[in-house]
């Protein structure tokens, strides 16, 4: 869950959703979460499978890196773990994307590219 909240594809959703103004920063409220479109993951589908776990891998990597990423006293060691846990969160978006059925023209729009 915590991999597609995060994700493009959902704060793309979000900010056409419930931003009110130019300078306003979407909020979900508690009454809001049932309202949110979260893929229904099949066990049965062998591709929704393999999406669903790796976000769920890359989503723990991450946070396993942020901890170090705290840590890190080195310089090189900081832009190393800020890359490495860019890439994974770019890995859980093209997941998300797929969960979604987002094709490459809309994922254009979503990323804002």
């Amino acid at each position: 869950m915590l991999g597609v909240l995060n994700s493009k594809a959902l704060t793309f959703y979000l900010k056409q959703k419930l931003i009110t103004n130019a300078q306003g920063f979407p909020q979900i409220l508690m009454g809001q979460l049932d309202q949110l479109p979260i893929p229904n993951i099949n066990p049965k589908n062998k591709t929704h499978q393999i999406h669903h776990e790796s976000i769920v891998k890359n989503v723990d990597v991450i946070l396993q890196l942020n901890k170090q990423l705290i840590a890190s006293t080195s310089p090189t060691q900081t832009t190393q773990l800020k890359r490495r846990i860019d890439y994974l969160i770019d890995e859980i978006d093209s997941s998300v994307f797929s969960l979604y059925g987002i094709k490459k023209e809309e994922k254009i729009i979503v990323e804002g590219k």
